[in-house]
C-alpha cells in the first residue's frame, strides 16, 4: 500500500542522505543536490533530514547545511585544539585549520559560537571558559 511504501521510500532515502553527508564531510551541498544524489524528492529529502535532526545523527546548521554529528565533533576538536594551540584565532585562520571554505566556514564558527564553544572578540575567536 501506498504508507508501506513512503515509509520504505523514506528508510532507503535515510540510509543514502547519511552515506552522502558523511562522505560530503564539512562540505556539504543543499537539499536539493542532495535529493539529487540520493534519487528523491526534495520534499522527502526534506523530511528525512528533519527526522536525521531530531534524533541526533545530524546537525542542521541552516535549512541547507547539514552535517554528520560525527563531522561536528570533529570540527569542534579541531577548532578547540587550534584556538589552544594559537590563541585567539580570526575566521581565516580557523577556515584553514578546518579545511574549508569561507561559505562552510562562516555558518560553522557561528554554529560553534551560538553552542558556547567560542565567542567573538572583534575579528577574533576565543575558547569560552567552561
Amino acid at each position: 500500500d501506498a504508507a508501506s511504501a513512503a515509509v520504505a521510500q523514506e528508510e532507503s532515502a535515510r540510509t543514502a542522505l547519511v552515506a552522502i553527508l558523511d562522505r560530503q564531510g564539512l562540505s556539504p551541498v543543499g537539499v536539493s543536490e542532495l535529493a539529487s544524489e540520493a534519487g528523491v524528492s526534495a520534499d522527502v529529502a526534506r523530511k528525512v533530514l528533519t527526522l536525521l535532526a531530531l534524533d541526533k545523527t545530524v546537525v542542521r546548521i541552516s535549512s541547507e547545511m547539514h552535517f554528520m554529528r560525527s563531522t561536528i565533533a570533529a570540527a569542534r576538536a579541531t577548532l578547540t585544539a587550534h584556538i589552544e594551540a594559537h590563541g585567539p584565532s580570526s575566521a581565516a585562520d580557523l577556515r584553514d585549520a578546518l579545511g574549508v571554505s569561507r561559505k562552510y566556514a562562516i555558518p560553522l564558527l557561528e554554529y560553534f559560537d551560538a553552542q558556547g564553544l567560542t565567542r567573538r572578540e572583534g575579528d577574533l575567536r576565543v575558547l569560552r571558559k567552561a
